[in-house]
């Protein structure tokens, strides 16, 4: 095993800005999120992301405490969802190493070898491993937020969230005045996973926006999840620092030239808007609504004035944006990403909806990807539990169940559309399963009236 020094320090850094707010594990787990392309240490061709360094230290310093077995049992008793997601977990698990065998050479799937996909026979492959390895971690770190929620974390795990969320704008912002002051990809040091890096790219005269990831396209899809986060945090608590970094967020996704970015976005403020809806039917925040309308029609007005001041002011973005959205399925990436998805759907048919295996092909989309590796059933299950985030998101009262839950469903739930739109595999990620956590312990709580105050005081 070989050690990487820029994964180690940023291992360091991460801990003692933990440290500082009160826990270094919690917050160096979120934090480690905004690096999506640093690995701690290489294992010949696989190296190690920081996140999963943190996750590992996360779930055995929860294990190993004195009181962990009554919680932990008090949990599973409790919490249905819980339980419904673990055997979600084992499930696709089972399928990686059952599967691949059961129908090997019965389907054409999609694999990656050296930064290359290759179509190949089914047949088992080191994806299964990597793949269950990883959802398995994430089904622990489910484990472990369930009782941290127990031991009544709330505050800290908030405190996570908001420092992903201020690190991925930061490396954004970074990213680009780098590019733009003709310094470069000064962020390339930070990038010592085995992916293939596609950071230093440009389109239509537009720098790609990658921050510490390899290319556009992952920084987007994460980006969204922050700023869902930040946005129904803010208009929950008023956070001044969630509201900055939501402004942030939109406009580096507005730059990032992504189509996943795009889409995404499009996707995420129907979503808000009915998220304020809601809120509004049960007579909340009135004057909020109409100071946000206000805001959004003076940011238009501004627009229309320098349209009418300069009519080719805002051509260049347009023939950018259109690149990446409209003229995107004709191009070359976007034709081979439709084969890969066409070729995973024949996967599933070819199975009778069983499914290859989890981790035994790819696709540019999460739900094609759930339907060709874990089958009718494995997809039947994340769509309860996803069914499960909506709840938490909508029906969930911040007065008496606190923000997190909302802010982190919503997260979530701009993951999963984003993965609509990039996601590779049907692992949908592990803010997915934290979210879950938190969803699920305070649906099995007693209803209480929780001061406003808690939550709003973390970096107010």
């Amino acid at each position: 095993m070989e050690l990487s020094i820029a994964g180690v320090l940023v291992c360091l850094i991460l801990w003692l800005l933990g440290y500082a707010l009160g826990a270094p594990l919690i917050i160096g787990l979120f934090s480690s999120f905004a690096f999506g392309s640093t690995a701690v240490a290489s294992l010949g061709f696989s190296t190690i992301p920081i996140h999963v360094l943190f996750a590992g230290a996360l779930v055995v310093c929860v294990a190993t405490r004195a009181n962990f077995l009554p919680s932990l049992g008090a949990v599973l008793t409790s919490q249905p969802l819980v339980l419904f997601t673990c055997a979600l977990v084992a499930y696709a698990a089972a399928t990686a190493f059952i599967l691949p065998r059961l129908f090997a050479h019965e389907a054409t799937v999609v694999v990656p070898i050296d930064f290359v996909m290759v179509e190949l026979p089914l047949r088992p492959i080191a994806g299964n491993i990597n793949q269950t390895g990883y959802l398995v971690l994430n089904g622990l770190l489910l484990l472990a937020f369930a009782v941290l929620l127990q031991w009544q974390r709330e505050a800290q795990i908030r405190r996570g969230f908001l420092a992903w969320a201020s690190l991925q704008a930061l490396l954004g912002v970074t990213d680009l005045a780098g590019k733009t002051g003709g310094l470069g990809d000064i962020l390339d040091p930070l990038r010592t996973s085995s992916y293939a890096n596609l950071a230093d790219e440009a389109m239509v005269g537009f720098w790609r926006i990658v921050g510490a990831f390899p290319e556009a396209s992952a920084y987007a899809a994460v980006a969204l999840q922050a700023l869902a986060f930040t946005f129904v945090d803010w208009r929950l608590t008023r956070s001044r620092l969630s509201l900055v970094v939501s402004l942030t967020l939109l406009a580096l996704l507005a730059l990032s030239t992504s189509s996943t970015a795009y889409v995404g976005l499009a996707g995420l403020f129907l979503c808000l808007i009915a998220f304020a809806l809601a809120l509004e039917i049960r007579g909340r925040i009135l004057v909020d609504h109409v100071a946000l309308l206000g805001f959004i029609l003076t940011l238009l007005v501004i627009v229309l004035a320098l349209y009418i001041y300069d009519e080719d002011l805002f051509d260049p973005w347009v023939a950018m944006v259109l690149e990446a959205t409209v003229n995107k399925p004709a191009s070359d990436s976007g034709l081979e990403r439709s084969h890969w998805n066409q070729l995973s759907v024949e996967a599933f048919l070819s199975t009778q909806g069983i499914g290859v295996g989890l981790g035994s092909t790819r696709s540019s989309s999460w739900p094609i990807s759930v339907l060709a590796q874990v089958g009718v059933v494995g997809a039947v299950g994340f769509a309860v539990a996803g069914g499960a985030l909506v709840f938490g998101l909508m029906r969930l009262d911040s007065s008496r169940h606190g923000t997190l839950p909302a802010s982190a469903s919503a997260a979530a739930l701009a993951g999963m559309l984003a993965h609509c739109f990039a996601g590779s595999g049907a692992d949908p990620g592990t803010i997915f399963f934290i979210a879950l956590a938190i969803v699920s312990a305070h649906l099995a709580a007693r209803p209480k009236s929780v001061p406003r105050a808690l939550d709003a005081s973390a970096w107010r």
